[in-house]
């Protein structure tokens, strides 16, 4: 079917599918999703629906007051025939570690709310647990002060910089997220990427210079790796969709 309507996620979403079953594109992969599936869409991840909005229930997550975050699951569970009223929240920590291994979860690799004052709504735990998150949210924002050029980024500089060794923040990210640190800039990478691959007219060969990879089969087997199709390929299937 047609794209015809795409998205910037311009704050974290929130997604219930509560009336329908219905398709939900993200980063341009297709999901189909059961009756009452909440779905958590971070910032710079493309999507769009095929069915009416008015199917939905969506919610900016960084336009909700912290002490109503108990009205809404923070991450993808199935609720069905459960009236959003009567949804309550699960632990932020419990959630992701319960969800990390789900094939159909797009990761939502610490939300803006972690980055910000929802740090105060992790103080009922551990200690360690809440310098792991300060410890990760730090590191993403190296991610981005570095321009998501890959040559930039370097775990022995950020190391460096923060005071903390690589074992260290390896340890956090795998913690929070199952993930280790390369693995998350791969992500990031990968997601900044697709991004630029679709939305701008760059050539693919421009795009691979500007995110600091050597020459354009490095860029085509970084990518084609992990999703398992090339740029040109992601290119070609989303302006003929």
């Amino acid at each position: 079917m047609p794209c015809q309507k795409i998205e910037l996620a311009a704050e974290t979403k929130l997604i219930i599918f509560y009336r329908n079953k219905g398709s939900i594109w993200i980063d341009f992969v297709k999901h189909e999703i059961d009756l009452g599936v909440v779905y958590i869409i971070p910032k710079w991840h493309f999507y769009y629906m095929e069915v009416e909005q008015t199917d939905f229930h969506i919610v900016s997550i960084d336009e909700v007051e912290l002490d109503t975050l108990s009205k809404y699951i923070l991450y993808r569970t199935k609720y069905k025939n459960t009236p959003i009223e009567s949804i309550v929240a699960i632990d932020v920590f419990q959630t992701q570690l319960a969800v990390r291994n789900d094939s159909l979860f797009i990761r939502n690799v610490m939300p803006q709310y972690l980055l910000s004052d929802g740090i105060a709504y992790l103080k009922s735990c551990p200690r360690v647990m809440q310098t792991y998150v300060e410890l990760v949210g730090d590191f993403l924002s190296y991610i981005h002060t570095q321009g998501y050029v890959y040559a930039n980024i370097s775990m022995a500089q950020y190391a460096a910089i923060n005071g903390n060794s690589e074992r260290t923040i390896n340890r956090a990210c795998l913690m929070l997220f199952g993930l280790t640190a390369k693995q998350i800039v791969r992500y990031h990478m990968v997601n900044r990427s697709i991004y630029m691959i679709v939305s701008s007219f760059d050539t693919i060969n421009e795009i691979s210079s500007m995110l600091g990879f050597n020459d354009i089969s490095n860029f085509s087997r970084f990518v084609k790796s992990t999703v398992g199709v090339s740029p040109t390929e992601i290119r070609y299937n989303f302006l003929t969709a």
